[in-house]
């Protein structure tokens, strides 16, 4: 049985999702733009390392306080 990895698009909807944030929120959580968010939602760019480091961090902040201060 294989399982599907998460496209980063895929993980960055799930999180806002999750978390009930906004692109417009993720993006200055960030500092990034709208459209930036936008194109990694929808397969178009990947982010950064930097960026990608950032993202990250916020996913394990929020796993671990149970989602209360991802953001």
């Amino acid at each position: 049985m294989t399982t599907k990895t998460a496209t980063w698009g895929e993980r960055v909807l799930r999180y806002r999702r999750r978390h009930h944030i906004s692109q417009e929120r993720l993006a200055r959580t960030l500092s990034c733009t709208v459209f930036t968010i936008s194109r990694w939602e929808r397969g178009i760019s990947a982010p950064s390392s930097e960026l990608r480091a950032d993202f990250e961090r916020l996913e394990r902040l929020a796993d671990w306080t149970g989602g209360r201060g991802g953001t």
